[in-house]
């Protein structure tokens, strides 16, 4: 099973899941905070959330992230192009 792509949840919906999960409302803040705001890449940066917690949402969910494949600079004006 494929898993789901955290980043993709607005905070209502991530809401509805901690809910869901059996956790208390305030944690879908501050997981939206570590996503959003923090720009964490793993669960475990999340240290103001249970391990427990951590773990349940690695098991359910993925931080996907952008990888920089190619740099280019312009050789005339200095300016960068990532792709």
């Amino acid at each position: 099973m494929s898993k789901l792509d955290i980043l993709s949840y607005n905070l209502e919906s991530l809401e509805e899941i901690i809910l869901e999960m059996d956790e208390s409302k305030f944690r879908a803040k501050q997981i939206f905070r570590w996503l959003h705001i923090d720009r964490v890449e793993s669960f475990e940066e999340m240290t103001n959330i249970s391990k427990d917690l951590r773990e349940k949402l690695d098991e359910k969910f993925e931080i996907k992230t952008l990888e920089i494949h190619k740099r280019l600079i312009s050789k005339i004006d200095g300016s960068i192009c990532l792709g």
